[in-house]
């Protein structure tokens, strides 16, 4: 069987198409997790928009390629395709959290690794600005709070509020600022 150039075309389109949807999918959960305290993909060199970062030699190419080359040769073509996934470490998230609540970055005084990690095991908290919509129903409602240490914390997280600014700056711990 004889494939057209508008064919073969068409083919390489929908490569294109795939690898850059590829892209900006994975970027996506890489830089989530980057932004949350996680630095695993940043030292995979995932945290960029280059695509051939997130392409799986299988699923981004090969597979595609021969769907399509199916395809063009009368049999059935079908967009499937998959990048390399991102990984992360959900520990490394909570430890970002903890640093920014510790005495050396925002000093919110009650706010742990135990509360920490309910905060998040729960999904109060996806990331720091989230530690500030909490509400001294929702901390009560954790284990080993009560409504008086619920309302300590939510106190020492509203007093963080009026942080220096090198407090501010060194929460997040940002990989380019220390």
């Amino acid at each position: 069987m004889d494939i057209s150039s508008e064919q073969i075309r068409s083919i390489l389109i929908s490569l294109f198409v795939l690898l850059i949807s590829v892209a900006l999918h994975e970027f996506g959960h890489a830089v989530v997790a980057d932004k949350l305290g996680d630095d695993t993909p940043r030292r995979q060199g995932r945290v960029t928009l280059n695509p051939l970062a997130h392409a799986d030699p299988i699923g981004t190419f090969l597979l595609p390629l021969l769907s399509g080359l199916g395809g063009a040769m009368g049999g059935f073509s079908g967009g499937f395709g998959w990048g390399k996934p991102v990984q992360w470490n959900p520990a490394r998230i909570r430890r970002g959290l903890e640093h920014f609540a510790s005495r050396h970055a925002m000093n919110i005084e009650g706010l742990g690794e135990s509360l920490v990690d309910q905060l998040v095991t729960k999904g109060l908290v996806h990331n720091y600005a989230d530690i500030y919509s909490l509400t001294t129903e929702q901390v009560a409602a954790l284990e080993r709070m009560g409504k008086k240490s619920a309302a300590n914390l939510i106190a020492e997280i509203d007093k963080s509020r009026r942080a220096d600014l090198w407090r501010v700056l060194h929460g997040p711990a940002w990989p380019w600022l220390c």
